[in-house]
């Protein structure tokens, strides 16, 4: 899949707050005007809409954005290799006890190894080559109309 400009925005929070089930973000989001390079790695800034500061951002041209979505790819293979593993202590179980206990053990954990394996190729799916060079707490770059997020508070 090859994409011309950037997929994710510029967003420049707006706003935040914490309620009793977590904490809040709303961002304002704007066009990065970036054009993928023929080849190598284009460092370049914009002033942000909101705030006039200078927001400077890389993106890597076609062949950098394939090498960073077959890292993703390859990341995901991790966990799909470590599936056998769950199930090898079952072979090597002295009863047949033990042999359904590590069984059912190895099958607790695929889960896990799914999760992992959807979050890689989830990123893979989002990577677009673009990168913000400095992190200032208020800039960051989000998918067009993702101009909110909610993270719930754990429990203790």
């Amino acid at each position: 899949m090859a994409i011309d400009a950037p997929l994710r925005q510029l967003a420049h929070r707006t706003g935040s707050g914490e309620t009793t089930g977590g904490s809040w973000n709303t961002y304002a989001l704007h066009p990065i005007p970036a054009d993928r390079p023929v080849a190598g790695r284009t460092v370049a800034g914009m002033a942000c809409p909101e705030c006039s500061r200078l927001v400077r951002y890389s993106i890597v041209g076609p062949d950098g954005l394939r090498r960073r979505r077959l890292g993703w790819h390859i990341a995901a293979g991790g966990p799909v290799a470590l599936i056998p593993v769950l199930f090898l202590p079952a072979l090597a179980a002295r009863t047949p006890a033990q042999a359904v206990a590590l069984t059912l053990l190895g099958v607790a954990l695929l889960p896990v190894l799914g999760f992992a394996i959807h979050w890689a190729l989830q990123n893979a799916r989002a990577e677009d080559g673009l990168r913000l060079l400095r992190d200032d707490g208020i800039h960051t770059l989000r998918k067009a109309g993702a101009t909110s997020d909610f993270n719930a508070a754990m429990e203790a």
